[in-house]
């Protein structure tokens, strides 16, 4: 089972929340990916890396864009994009 019992509530877990709460209203798809990440938390044989996530998070403020009006700018990782950066 995955340790959520940090004071800081990750990114992406609370978008999963909000979701889950009704407080971020989204499509079908992230509804149901939800619903499925919950229910991997709670199973024995699925493990969320939590430190790997806030690596990868981490980097993210590294990249900039290169192109177009944000040009220069910090790539700013959206709470959707944490929960699922694919």
């Amino acid at each position: 089972m995955t340790d959520l019992t940090s004071s800081v509530t990750p990114i992406y877990h609370q978008y999963a929340l909000d979701v889950k709460s009704g407080a971020i209203i989204a499509c079908k798809a992230i509804k149901k990916t939800v619903i499925r990440y919950f229910k991997e938390l709670e199973r024995d044989d699925v493990y969320l890396d939590h430190e790997e996530a806030k690596r990868f998070l981490h980097f993210c403020t590294f990249i900039t864009h290169h192109k177009g009006e944000l040009a220069g700018q910090t790539f700013i990782i959206e709470p959707l994009g944490s929960f699922h950066p694919g």
